[in-house]
């Protein structure tokens, strides 16, 4: 349909679309860059699934977005640095997947952030500074290897 965005089979609504809740769908492919042309999203919940991708940098033009879980998602790579204009995200959730790699000081731009998970990752390096400074975080679960 016209004006729509596609993302893992279905048609979704770029300027309606607010939450896109894909939980528990045996979902296999790749995160499509198209996800990014939904800034209306608020939520986006990507849980227990097998996607086995890394997150795209195009995550990061959803700025409205409050809360993203992705846990057991199987998400791969390194956090993308753009995931730091998600100004608007309150709730991160990345435990129990494959993220490797350091992570980002632009996740400290994230003024609104109170929960952020990424326990049972393979994250290496120290936690930045910076994210343990942000005044609204009230949990963080992170283990570093």
């Amino acid at each position: 349909a016209t004006g729509t965005v596609t993302l893992f089979g279905n048609d979704y609504d770029p300027q309606t679309q607010t939450e896109l809740d894909l939980s528990g769908n045996g979902l296999t492919q790749s995160i499509p860059t198209e996800l990014g042309l939904l800034t209306a999203l608020t939520k986006l919940n990507l849980q227990n699934n097998n996607i086995f991708s890394e997150i795209p940098s195009e995550i990061g033009l959803l700025q409205l977005l409050e809360e993203l879980y992705m846990i057991s998602t199987q998400v791969t790579g390194q956090l993308p640095s753009e995931m730091g204009n998600l100004v608007s995200l309150r709730i991160l959730i990345l435990a129990n997947n494959a993220l490797n790699g350091t992570i980002p000081t632009e996740l400290a731009l994230l003024d609104l952030l109170t929960d952020f998970d990424m326990s049972a990752n393979q994250v290496s390096g120290t936690l930045p500074n910076e994210i343990t400074q942000l005044t609204a975080l009230r949990l963080l679960y992170q283990k570093l290897t």
